[in-house]
């Protein structure tokens, strides 16, 4: 019997055995299994968030006037685009989804040719999306704006002018970047020809823009989710232009030289500008869900004395300086008292 009892309890023994490995099998497959499933909803809906939200940064320059560099002047400690050129490029590297314009009068306003040919290469050095010609470019000759506005490499856009004399110019562009589908517009307002001389006038036409807007952005809106608009007519008009025209997001702005430091609020069209002579940049910084609800925030960025100089503009203005022998009053007073 004592035999029997020792075999009945060595059976018990292996059967518990294995019903206590079964159990843990049983809950280490199924604890896995949760693991698993935690671990793919967190992978779900990080993707699906990710899939949601669209970023897009806008940078935006306008009335540059050619000046490359600043004027060393006591009452305007500011940079040029012989900073900009170095923020633009670490602001892009930072923030891929970044796109860059600008809103034209990049020429002064006396026609150097020499030094509207050196602004052109310092624009080459940005990767310009866009950029709408002011009317400091229009009262350039035709034939010289075909040898040096292709040194830009940029796209140049003009909805409601056509000026057949020169090449390259397109009514609209469309561009993808972040997840947005962007229809970039450029006007021009007809009023900023009225004192230039006949001559100026008759290489052009321009329509109303209110009308070639209109026009536009009905044909395109179908197929984007974001308006874009470069306008050279001042911000007061600009103001006006998306109370009169649906569906605008950006206007960027020139001709007024505005500095617009904190240009919207948070449900309205953005109206923005970034003064002149090269003293600010405009950061625009814009959110979509997945409603297609918009939201933004902005600035102006001033190009301070502090911020780092571009060795390749500085080069351009070296060269101007000792082709032309025209240099800064202010910046000569300025190294005189530092000798």
């Amino acid at each position: 019997m004592g035999n029997n009892y020792k075999s009945w309890q060595h059976k018990c023994e292996v059967k518990f055995n294995l019903n206590s490995i079964q159990s843990n099998v049983n809950l280490s497959t199924v604890m896995n299994a949760i693991f698993r499933s935690i671990f793919l909803l967190i992978v779900l809906l990080t993707s699906r968030l990710n899939a949601e939200k669209k970023s897009l940064f806008i940078l935006h320059t306008n009335n540059t006037n050619g000046a490359l560099e600043n004027c060393y002047c006591p009452d305007h400690p500011y940079g040029s685009v012989e900073k900009r050129v170095l923020f633009v490029k670490d602001f892009i590297r930072k923030n891929p989804n970044t796109l860059l314009f600008d809103a034209g009068d990049f020429f002064p306003v006396s026609h150097r040719t020499y030094l509207d040919s050196l602004v052109c290469v310092a624009y080459s050095e940005l990767p310009y999306d866009g950029i709408l010609l002011g009317d400091q470019e229009f009262a350039r000759d035709p034939n010289e704006l075909n040898l040096i506005l292709p040194i830009m490499n940029a796209s140049l856009i003009g909805t409601n002018i056509s000026a057949p004399d020169i090449n390259g110019m397109v009514a609209f562009k469309r561009i993808e970047k972040g997840g947005f589908s962007i229809l970039v517009l450029g006007i021009i307002d007809p009023a900023v020809f009225k004192y230039y001389p006949e001559p100026v006038r008759a290489r052009m036409v321009v329509t109303d823009p209110i009308e070639a807007l209109t026009s536009a952005i009905k044909t395109h809106k179908n197929d984007t989710n974001l308006v874009v608009v470069l306008s050279h007519q001042g911000y007061a008009k600009d103001l006006e232009l998306v109370e009169r025209v649906n569906d605008i997001d950006v206007v960027i702005g020139s001709h007024s030289q505005s500095v617009i430091a904190n240009p919207f609020s948070s449900s309205a069209p953005i109206v923005a500008q970034a003064g002149k002579e090269g003293y600010h940049v405009g950061v625009i910084v814009l959110n979509m869900d997945d409603k297609g609800t918009l939201s933004h925030s902005g600035y102006a960025q001033t190009m301070t004395q502090k911020m780092p100089d571009s060795d390749r503009i500085m080069d351009l203005i070296l060269e101007y300086e000792e082709k032309t022998g025209h240099i800064n009053r202010n910046k000569l007073k300025q190294n005189r008292k530092s000798e």
